[in-house]
């Protein structure tokens, strides 16, 4: 790690007087091989500079020099490179919920398909749901799911199309 900024500094800029000025056009370049050349990711460059930030508490520890320039340039030149996250998950718009909802061929997985879509339950979830299967109460606004180590709330919707849906199903069912 450390070597390949020490292929491009100049060594003889390591002193007590060097100054933050002295380091810093090595630092850029060091940063821009890390980058462009060596293709590494922002958390890669990021462990990087820490390995020489530690290098650089070194040499001032020890009186070699008096400065770090390292947590300065950090500052403004690495945390500006990180290129912007994409969302890990895509959310589907309402049309594309009802399109997929539509192309469904049995009312099952209509049904299936809005309780997943329209809800956000997990399976796992959806297994633990206590509503009283007996007990057909379609006038519910909310499903309460017991605590769940992944999910951080504990309340679930219960729209009117989920509803429509699912007494679809039942009725298929039943007759």
């Amino acid at each position: 790690m450390i070597y390949d900024y020490i292929n491009i500094i100049d060594l003889d800029i390591i002193n007590q007087e060097s100054t933050y000025q002295d380091y810093k056009p090595s630092l850029i370049d060091y940063n821009n091989l890390l980058r462009t050349e060596k293709k590494l990711t922002y958390k890669t460059i990021k462990t990087r500079f820490t390995a020489l930030n530690n290098f650089f508490s070194y040499l001032v520890d020890e009186g070699e020099s008096t400065v770090n320039p390292v947590p300065q340039f950090r500052e403004r030149h690495v945390r500006t490179y990180k290129p912007p996250q994409k969302a890990r998950t895509q959310q589907l718009e309402t049309g594309d919920i009802e399109l997929l909802i539509k192309t469904a061929q049995s009312r099952l997985w209509r049904a299936v398909i809005a309780v997943y879509a329209l809800t956000g339950i997990r399976r796992e979830e959806l297994c633990m749901l206590d509503v009283g299967i007996h007990t057909t109460d379609f006038n519910l606004k909310m499903f309460y799911i017991p605590e769940h180590p992944k999910r951080t709330n504990e309340r679930v919707p219960f729209t009117d199309q989920l509803r429509d849906l699912l007494f679809d199903y039942l009725e298929l069912r039943v007759s």
